[in-house]
């Protein structure tokens, strides 16, 4: 299970499954969130960003950011693959 706590420590975050997120106020310890994500490829890394307004998570090689505020995927992100000879 991955996990990850806000910067101001209101907020905590963890993936009970491959298929969702979880919100959780720290002070009353109550649900806030439920956010449903793809299952696979597996989930990797769920943080906040650095202004808790938003969650991104790694799954392989895309990263997919979410606001917090509506569970709203905003972006999805897959890095260009760097060339070899």
């Amino acid at each position: 299970y991955s996990t990850s706590l806000s910067r101001d420590g209101s907020m905590f975050l963890f993936a009970p499954s491959q298929e969702e997120l979880t919100l959780v106020e720290t002070k009353t310890n109550k649900v806030i969130r439920t956010i449903k994500i793809d299952k696979d490829p597996p989930l990797y890394l769920p943080k906040f960003t650095l202004d808790g307004k938003g969650i991104y998570i790694v799954k392989e090689r895309r990263y997919t950011l979410y606001e917090v505020a509506t569970g709203k995927k905003l972006a999805e992100i897959s890095p260009p693959t760097l060339g070899g000879p």
